[in-house]
């Protein structure tokens, strides 16, 4: 990751390892071989998105869709969409049978995109971050690829 990429992954997750952690961290009992962090840049190679992905997770055959983060300056012009496209496409091409995604509740704008996108709310369910922070997330699922 260039040094932008990893000011980036701090930034977001005020952890100083954020990329290390973004890059290597798979729940227990999952295969390291099923983690999939893509990057996406601009036409200059600055790096403007990134997606996490499991392979396999939370069941065999499924994906789940750890995150999705867009430059700011790049939203609202398509790309979250075409990354997504991109994720369904290789998700297919794998015979997934769904993905899953649990963005945050207090962002009404990740919800609208996914809803948007065909992922149907599961469950809402709290997380806790390693500082302690609890989040509410709803968990969305998407049968159709």
């Amino acid at each position: 990751m260039t040094g932008h990429s990893i000011k980036w992954c701090q930034l977001f997750s005020g952890r100083h390892n954020a990329a290390q952690y973004l890059l290597q961290n798979v729940p227990p009992s999952t295969a390291k071989e099923d983690k999939i962090v893509l990057g996406f840049h601009d036409d200059t190679g600055l790096l403007v998105a990134i997606c996490d992905l499991l392979r396999n997770y939370p069941s065999a055959g499924e994906w789940w869709i750890g995150l999705l983060m867009i430059d700011p300056k790049y939203r609202s012009a398509g790309l979250g969409t075409q990354i997504l496209q991109d994720v369904v496409n290789m998700a297919r091409a794998e015979e997934a049978t769904a993905l899953w995604v649990a963005p945050l509740e207090q962002n009404p704008n990740a919800q609208r995109f996914w809803e948007r996108h065909g992922f149907v709310e599961q469950r809402t369910t709290h997380t806790t971050t390693r500082s302690g922070r609890t989040n509410t997330v709803v968990v969305r699922k998407k049968m159709t690829l």
